[in-house]
């Protein structure tokens, strides 16, 4: 069992390829999602699958910075777009998109272990304040993500 696991939902007004040529490209991340400060890919690949590699750099309400990689390992347009996570967190990431021309049901799930040792010690403590850290930021992004795309959103409870 991983060290966290979380997950977010939304309900986009927007057709499903809109939402997915936001999300497929994490590198727009940072000029709709506050949160995001970079996302930058470190290892282009000829295909736009697979093998991609992004470095990305999040701040949320509390006072530190989050500073991952995230390696794709599954990419099905416009439906799914998942990676490996490591750096401060290690584990996997995953998107995943339904809907149609009118609306769009947006999944994703962190399921990742701390891998820095004064976070570890604190895992149970702190599980709260990260879910917290974790949902202020979701909320951000689906905000942006709305705003980008000039669309009505909702978390999906």
């Amino acid at each position: 069992m991983p060290d966290y696991d979380f997950s977010s939902e939304w309900r986009i007004e927007a057709p499903v390829q809109n939402v997915w040529d936001q999300i497929a490209n994490p590198p727009l991340w940072p000029q709709w999602w506050p949160g995001c400060i970079q996302a930058v890919e470190v290892a282009p690949h000829r295909e736009t699958g697979p093998g991609r590699r992004y470095r990305f750099q999040w701040r949320g309400r509390l006072p530190y910075r989050l500073p991952m990689e995230i390696e794709l390992t599954e990419r099905e347009p416009p439906r799914l777009l998942a990676g490996t996570v490591e750096g401060s967190l290690a584990g996997s990431a995953i998107w995943r998109l339904s809907g149609d021309e009118a609306q769009t049901r947006v999944g994703f799930q962190l399921a990742v272990d701390v891998q820095k040792p004064w976070m570890k010690r604190w895992v149970p403590l702190t599980q709260a304040l990260f879910r917290w850290n974790f949902r202020t930021l979701m909320e951000e992004g689906r905000k942006g993500l709305g705003n980008q795309l000039d669309a009505a959103t909702a978390p999906i409870e």
